[in-house]
């Protein structure tokens, strides 16, 4: 299998190949020429909403998280705000040394009635709880672009010129906030991550450049 690590799909972020339609990253050879590159499995998964085959195994995440450990880095960590629990499944203690924005996805789903502070002192709790200390908190709608700017606000604020990196359990809305992102200030649909409601979408760590030289990665956990 032939693999070109110099160009990556956009869709999951994975190399990409044109010898194996049953490998991972797998793109025909014309679709090379475009602009804008999708692997044959993001695009099915997009336009025919395929359950996609994840061949990443629980050593590759371990790996990867270990890999964000050792980074200077802002860490944005996303959690379900009706699965709270479930959101941290996937975290470990690499990441407890690094700057922490907690966000708290789907408020929107809640009553009008909620005391936000409430909530946010509630995660912080469950936070502490699970041996973090989160810098800041914030609570937002993934699906709604004023949410979005103002977590990107908060990111902004907090990261110092550093790398940031996006993590969250499988389906928290990584991908969604991301793409929000790139809607808000790029305006381009062609440069929009895959996103699905099946776990596992996000192959590799996909990175999209910020205005200082510095970069923001969706990762696949």
């Amino acid at each position: 299998m032939e693999v070109n690590e110099d160009i990556i799909c956009s869709g999951c972020g994975i190399p990409v190949q044109t010898k194996d339609k049953n490998e991972p990253g797998y793109v025909p050879v014309n679709a090379l020429q475009r602009d804008v590159i999708v692997c044959q499995r993001c695009y099915r998964l997009k336009h025919y909403n395929e359950v996609p085959d994840v061949p990443l195994t629980d050593e590759d995440f371990s790996k990867m998280l270990s890999d964000v450990g050792k980074q200077d880095a802002l860490v944005v960590m996303l959690v379900d705000l009706f699965d709270v629990e479930g959101s941290w499944m996937l975290h470990r203690k690499d990441l407890k040394h690094l700057p922490l924005l907690l966000v708290g996805n789907k408020f929107d789903l809640l009553p009008q009635s909620v005391n936000e502070n409430k909530i946010r002192l509630w995660l912080k709790r469950e936070a502490k709880a699970k041996g973090y200390a989160p810098t800041s908190i914030e609570l937002m709608s993934a699906n709604k672009k004023a949410d979005v700017v103002r977590v990107a606000a908060a990111i902004d604020e907090l990261r110092n010129g550093r790398d940031v990196y996006v993590i969250g359990s499988a389906n928290v809305g990584k991908s969604t906030f991301i793409n929000q992102l790139i809607r808000a200030f790029e305006g381009d649909d062609d440069q929009l991550i895959t996103t699905s409601v099946y776990p596992g979408t996000t192959l590799a760590f996909i990175d999209l450049p910020l205005d200082d030289g510095s970069k923001l990665y969706d990762t696949p956990v």
